[in-house]
């Protein structure tokens, strides 16, 4: 007892489940002893009610019990989202495979049977304790990661998001310029057509304009006939 006596386990609660009240003064003892706090009840009732209590960090369960034995207890642990992490050891006088095969098939982590040895309870308790901290560690690491992730992932969205508009700008804005280009061409095209027309317009003026200031070479006789043929005949 010595040795058990000078183990220095980390702190924990503790809760034994056992209709025999030696039994559970036993178990109570050696864990008080090597710095545990524990809770007691002595049916699996009792045992429900004060897991919804208090959440305990492990719990040592009698198999056969009267009412709610301990496979069944730890089945109404297993479903609940608040005490499904609890580890269940379950503790029974019962070597038999089938009871053994009952427990871990409800969920339970390991096995103790009586007689009770105080180092064997230790070691496996202190066991569980420790697994359970490394796996609520692990469990808010990877919550802390998922957090992470799912942040980083709505960052590179929303820059996803904010490129996807500055690409869309820059495409309605290279069309808006090939369209204006486009009408500048067109408006081009159609001031060289005026132009020319213009040009075309000009050159027909002037010899318009060169045509009436122009002479003709009248001769004697032309100029009588057109004097016949324009005097208007008097009525």
């Amino acid at each position: 007892m010595s040795d058990v006596n000078n183990q220095s386990p980390p702190d924990g609660d503790i809760l034994i489940v056992d209709d025999n009240k030696s039994d559970l003064k036993m178990l109570a003892t050696i864990l008080r002893k090597a710095g545990y706090s524990t809770r007691l009840a002595s049916s699996g009732e009792l045992a429900l009610r004060s897991v919804q209590a208090k959440i305990p960090s492990l719990i040592l369960l009698d198999v056969r019990m009267p009412g709610l034995d301990g496979p069944e207890v730890c089945r109404r642990l297993k479903e609940d989202a608040r005490t499904r992490e609890i580890p269940v050891v379950f503790v029974s006088a019962m070597t038999r495979i089938p009871d053994k095969v009952s427990g871990f098939g409800a969920g339970g982590a390991d096995y103790i049977t009586k007689p009770f040895d105080a180092r064997e309870i230790l070691a496996r308790v202190a066991t569980h304790l420790e697994l359970a901290r490394m796996h609520a560690a692990l469990e808010a690491r990877v919550h802390a990661r998922t957090a992470e992730l799912k942040r980083i992932n709505q960052e590179l969205r929303h820059e996803i998001a904010e490129r996807q508009r500055a690409e869309e700008m820059t495409q309605s804005t290279q069309r808006q310029l090939l369209d204006r280009q486009e009408r500048l061409q067109k408006f081009n095209q159609f001031a060289v057509g005026r132009e020319r027309r213009m040009i075309e317009l000009k050159h027909e003026v002037n010899k318009l304009s060169v045509l009436l200031n122009k002479e003709p070479p009248y001769d004697l006789e032309f100029a009588e006939t057109e004097t016949e043929v324009c005097v208007p005949v008097a009525t």
